[in-house]
């Protein structure tokens, strides 16, 4: 038992006394931890096209869109808010991302 304390002891001495290392070729290559420029351009050019098409749609679907995803309402309180019956809500909230659908598959 006092062999293998005595090994354990050791190893960790000796672990602290030099810093783990790493191979070179590890340390020429650059970590890039965002996104390549040409994906960050084309995500910024998808937002711009999505808020264009949303800024498109009457005002009531605009805002079931703000009450559905900023603020996370279910149907049936987005319905008390505008004054409608949960299914009122879910057929307009369908018909609304039908119509975002068809703007945005135009080029």
């Amino acid at each position: 038992m006092s062999i293998a304390h005595n090994l354990l002891a050791n190893w960790y001495r000796d672990r602290g006394r030099r810093p783990p290392t790493a191979p070179l070729d590890d340390a020429l290559t650059i970590p890039t931890e965002g996104p390549d420029p040409q994906s960050t351009l084309e995500m910024s050019e998808q937002v711009r096209r999505v808020r264009e098409a949303v800024r498109a749609l009457a005002p009531d679907r605009q805002e079931l869109l703000a009450f559905k995803y900023v603020e996370g309402l279910t149907n049936a309180q987005i319905g008390e808010r505008m004054g409608r019956s949960e299914g009122a809500v879910k057929a307009l909230h369908h018909r609304t991302l039908r119509q975002l659908q068809e703007t945005l598959r135009e080029p």
